[in-house]
């Protein structure tokens, strides 16, 4: 079964840099915010941790949606590209 899940994380007043590393045990590597790094890190192994395997993840990026914290590092995207191919639009 292919799963979507997305994580955020709103940090007030703290500022984003490209530089921290969110890892999973795949070994699947994206960029985001210092600030949310640890929140996001404890969302892939508590992901990984109920059995779903990762084979991609988005971090920093455009947002695809008004109000996206993906510009900001501060959001994860989870097998992404799985959900889109399992729930096609109309």
């Amino acid at each position: 079964m292919r799963f979507l899940l997305c994580a955020a994380l709103i940090a007030t007043n703290v500022s984003s840099s490209l530089g921290a590393e969110v890892v999973s045990r795949t070994g699947v590597r994206v960029q985001v915010a210092p600030s949310a790094q640890k929140a996001l890190q404890c969302v892939v192994n508590y992901v990984e941790r109920h059995g779903i395997k990762i084979v991609a993840m988005r971090g920093y990026g455009p947002g695809t949606v008004t109000g996206s914290l993906h510009p900001s590092g501060k959001a994860l995207d989870i097998n992404h590209a799985l959900a889109v191919h399992e729930h096609p639009a109309p």
